[in-house]
């Protein structure tokens, strides 16, 4: 392997140009979609990235074309630490991501080498959530957070629509009386880059 003149950096080697090979039982997850917790579309995997120091695949390469976080449309590195993958219906699960978490990695171009720091800062953002039952508490809770000059980017709200049931002491569920939805809960999600920040968030959302 061609030696880093940057002697903190790593150079990540594609699979697909290396004689690296997907190990028995493991999924070859390039092609799959990629989904945040909530379900969200955020890309398509298109390649693995393998740090050959160590023999580990340390990135996906993440197509984000017609994502739903209004992230910009291009590919990224996104560290594997944190990502779980659903094998029976073959996506992949972003256990933390946010809009502006996707628009501050680094991006891929193919035939570029690509080189990334072995301590990598892009360390994934902590997700800080809170539930409201009414659409107006959720959106005062933003523009709560705006004024305290919170990102954009790193704000959701995702509606949430559960079913109501009727269960007997047996825990059993009654599903004659299935609930139409009419409930709607909003669920707030913010990311936060550090402990301290995350801290904050919860401190502000606590009190607001």
């Amino acid at each position: 392997m061609e030696q880093s003149q940057h002697p903190e950096q790593v150079r990540l080697l594609e699979i697909s140009k290396s004689e690296y090979e997907i190990r028995d039982g493991q999924p070859d997850i390039i092609g799959w979609k990629a989904f945040s917790p909530d379900e969200s579309f955020v890309g398509v995997v298109t390649e693995l990235l393998i740090n050959t120091t160590e023999s580990i695949v340390q990135y996906l390469v993440l197509d984000l074309s017609e994502n739903e976080w209004a992230a910009v449309s291009r590919s990224v590195c996104y560290p594997v630490d944190t990502v779980l993958l659903d094998e029976q219906t073959n996506r992949v699960i972003l256990e933390s991501v946010s809009a502006l978490y996707l628009d501050e990695l680094p991006g891929y171009e193919p035939g570029t080498p690509v080189h990334l720091p072995v301590s990598s800062v892009y360390e994934p953002y902590q997700l800080i959530t809170r539930t409201f039952n009414e659409e107006a508490l959720a959106e005062a809770a933003v523009k709560f957070l705006l004024e305290k000059e919170v990102s954009p980017s790193s704000i959701r709200v995702t509606p949430f629509n559960p079913l109501n049931s009727v269960t007997d002491l047996m825990g059993n569920t009654n599903t004659e009386f299935l609930g139409d939805g009419s409930r709607d809960e909003y669920i707030l999600s913010v990311a936060a880059r550090n402990e301290a920040e995350a801290s904050q968030l919860n401190e502000w959302l606590d009190n607001c």
